[in-house]
């Protein structure tokens, strides 16, 4: 369960049109954010849900805290020493803190953002009939298996065009198998050809 979220229901809640956000522990005890939207691309609407481990998506807010600490602690043993350059060293300090912040935070967007605008090329390639379009991503995470399915989803189509072309051409001969029992496309070939 996510909040008051149960996995099950972000279909519906998607296509109700709703966007969320929430966390959840997995059986590993691992804790896993989770952020859930309708997306319409031309004129389509499909649904995203990403997550990400919670200490992989904080680890940069654990390590700004962890600096924040430490000038908190600079400021404790400039007080003590009675120096009065407390305002200069917090101002640098404050200045380093925000730049530090300012360029994480400018990471963490780029590393989620451009493999979702990948994402978003490929389905935008498909919607107009251009089933070349790759993404080819070597990532690990929920964002790479996003790639990899956009990749086998137009793979996939660009042999049915082919069967397709064959059977317009007609060629009876070709073998074809349906990705699966639900494959509507690949069982009308099928059965285009059977006759």
């Amino acid at each position: 369960e996510i909040g008051t979220v149960k996995e099950g229901e972000f279909i519906a809640r998607i296509l109700a049109g709703e966007s969320g956000h929430g966390s959840k522990t997995r059986k590993d005890g691992r804790e896993i954010l989770v952020c859930y939207s309708p997306v319409s691309v031309r004129g389509m609407d499909w649904g995203l849900i990403t997550t990400q481990d919670r200490e992989e998506a904080l680890a940069a807010v654990d390590k700004m805290i962890e600096v924040d600490e430490r000038v908190g602690q600079l400021i404790h043993e400039t007080r003590e020493a009675g120096t009065r350059n407390v305002t200069t060293i917090s101002a640098i300090m404050l200045v380093v803190f925000v730049l530090l912040s300012s360029g994480i935070a400018w990471l963490i967007s780029r590393n989620i953002t451009r493999p979702l605008v990948g994402a978003v090329k490929v389905a935008n390639s498909v919607a107009e009939g251009d089933l070349s379009f790759r993404l080819e991503s070597e990532a690990k995470d929920e964002v790479g298996d996003l790639a990899c399915a956009l990749d086998r989803m137009s793979e996939g189509l660009q042999n049915k065009v082919e069967l397709a072309q064959a059977i317009a051409d007609g060629d009876l001969t070709r073998d074809v198998v349906p990705a699966s029992e639900k494959d509507e496309f690949g069982q009308a070939l099928k059965s285009m050809v059977s006759q």
